[in-house]
């Protein structure tokens, strides 16, 4: 909405629970972000449990990407709602050439659905190809943070994105040098199965064009050869770049899936995150009252061959 001060800002919201397998404890934290301040103001803060309930609000400033995540205590990692953030259509991303048998690179602006994209399949541990689900249309931004690896790769982001974080096990904002981001010296993956680690974020004001790419059902891709996607893929706590399903996640209510095609539900696997996760999904986006409504957005975003 628009805030008082004139700022065009955007509704937030984390959710936060426990999986002790004890109690049904829940945090949920709704607030806005604003832009041009880089600034994510939290107004509602909700803790309840079987037989509590407290409120109180409070604020932060600190830089937070457009997007939301939900953070698992129990477990230590982030059960993924949405993620809005890009990488500049210069970017090579890691594609399988048919013809001649090997992979190679390609720029993120020339991808079609035809190409086998090279992903990370976290059920099993290994390496896979996946074509796209989801390709952004590109648009402009004013500036980009230049991220340098210790290998002397770079990732040119917009906004912020979410590679995965070696030492966390999980996809996380790189653009962040908060505890749940990724500050200097975090160790991310390459293409090649290689670690390395961030060395160097700057922010360079320039315009340049940019895109994201969703797989289909993996929903990760390699950019500038770096393990990259939404925190979506944080469904399941992680071990050694694995799934650890050591409990049944599945959405109940499929009343939440109307309307949404099977390619998306089957791409996005949304059949596997529970109900309220799905819920707060669609709490994070004004005009959305259903998580079609966010298919459809995403879908007029998309980019055609």
């Amino acid at each position: 909405g628009k805030g008082d001060d004139g700022l065009n800002n955007y509704d937030m919201g984390v959710y936060i629970r426990s999986h002790d397998g004890t109690k049904a404890n829940a945090i949920v934290l709704g607030g806005n972000y604003s832009p041009s301040t880089n600034t994510y103001f939290v107004f509602n803060y909700d803790f309840s449990d079987n037989d509590y309930v407290f409120n109180g609000s409070y604020s932060i400033n600190t830089k937070v990407a457009i997007g939301g995540y939900g953070y698992n205590v129990g477990t230590n990692h982030l059960d993924g709602i949405q993620f809005l953030g890009c990488f500049t259509t210069d970017t090579y991303v890691i594609v399988w050439d048919e013809k001649k048998k090997k992979l190679r690179r390609k720029k993120a602006k020339k991808l079609t659905y035809k190409d086998k994209l090279l992903v990370w399949n976290f059920d099993k541990g290994c390496f896979d190809f996946a074509n796209p689900l989801w390709i952004q249309k590109e648009e402009v931004a004013d500036k980009y943070t230049l991220i340098t690896f210790s290998d002397g790769s770079k990732l040119k982001v917009v906004e912020d994105h979410a590679v995965f974080n070696y030492d966390k096990q999980f996809f996380c904002p790189i653009c962040s040098n908060e505890s749940w981001g990724c500050p200097i010296g975090t160790r991310v993956v390459k293409y090649d199965g290689s670690i390395v680690t961030i060395v160097s974020k700057k922010v360079v004001n320039k315009k340049v064009e940019y895109t994201n790419i969703l797989t289909k059902y993996h929903m990760n891709v390699y950019a500038s050869g770096i393990l990259t996607s939404t925190p979506f893929n944080n469904m399941y706590k992680v071990e050694n770049m694995k799934y650890v399903k050591d409990e049944v996640k599945e959405c109940k209510n499929l009343t939440l899936l109307e309307g949404i095609s099977q390619e998306w539900i089957d791409g996005m696997r949304l059949k596997e995150f529970p109900d309220h996760i799905l819920i707060a999904g669609i709490k994070h986006f004004a005009n959305c009252k259903t998580f079609k409504d966010y298919i459809d957005m995403k879908i007029k975003e998309q980019k055609f061959d």
